[in-house]
């Protein structure tokens, strides 16, 4: 029982420690997409720095609920490195609007949010895919991340697309309130 313990706190106390002097310097990056007006693909990818990626599926994906993978290291950096090159820590917290710096607007489409997550530091950008003109740099971290965890295997084609029994429910419920309204 000594051994066990003594191995977790070591595991505990070391693994993290080495995985954070590691040239990957991220601890977490999340990318959630929703559906705009005219559906769409409603998801989220969690990448962990040891590889690991977490998915799940919402709305209008090929497969609803959770799945894991693992990437490697490699691409890893790759990722880190688009960050880096995107200057992400300097953009602004959101797209959606002209005061953000949406030159042209597009309504009823998807959007992302992008978070990244390190030792000492957070950010989270929302990002309104009907925003124009904003700079490349988000649509390029974006399909990077999907590309890189290969998301279409789960997000699918626009035929392939599910929706959760539990948003199901939700209509339906929501569809009988207005009806009984509607009646009264």
């Amino acid at each position: 029982m000594k051994l066990i313990k003594a191995i977790l706190l070591t595991t505990i106390l070391i693994v993290p420690s080495l995985a954070f002097s590691s040239p990957v310097r991220f601890v977490k990056i999340i990318l959630k997409r929703s559906g705009g007006g005219f559906g769409g693909p409603t998801y989220q990818v969690e990448i962990l720095y040891t590889g690991w990626v977490h998915y799940q599926g919402y709305l209008d994906v090929k497969e609803l609920g959770k799945r894991k993978t693992v990437i490697k290291k490699k691409q890893l950096l790759e990722l880190q490195e688009m960050f880096t090159k995107s200057d992400y820590f300097n953009l602004h917290n959101q797209y959606i609007n002209k005061k953000d710096g949406c030159d042209d607007y597009i309504s009823d489409m998807d959007s992302a949010t992008i978070t990244i997550v390190m030792a000492r530091r957070k950010k989270t950008i929302r990002h309104y895919l009907g925003c124009g003109a904003v700079s490349n740099k988000l649509y390029k971290l974006e399909e990077k991340i999907d590309s890189l965890v290969n998301a279409i295997q789960w997000v699918g084609r626009p035929e392939e697309w599910k929706i959760s029994p539990a948003f199901i429910k939700t209509l339906q419920k929501a569809n009988a309130n207005i009806t009984r309204s509607r009646s009264q």
